[in-house]
């Protein structure tokens, strides 16, 4: 185990904006691969990648996948 006094210092570093949106997405088989190729082509737009998800029940805006495939979001911390 770590220095109890490292432990705390390393949960007081300050979080920038919320956890990404796009970090809870789980899908199963194909789908998850089609999402994964998705993010990867900048041909498939943010929009249709949020209503592929949302045919699964799942809800995630488009601005949060485009901040996610611009590194902008908190996974790329």
């Amino acid at each position: 185990m770590a220095n109890p006094f490292e432990e705390l210092q390393a949960l007081s570093r300050p979080r920038k904006g919320p956890p990404c949106g796009m970090a809870s997405v789980s899908l199963e088989g194909d789908a998850q691969q089609a999402l994964l190729d998705g993010l990867n082509d900048p041909a498939i737009t943010a929009k249709a990648i949020s209503a592929f998800l949302a045919n699964r029940g799942i809800t995630v805006t488009f601005w949060t996948i485009a901040r996610h495939r611009r590194g902008e979001c908190a996974c790329a911390r």
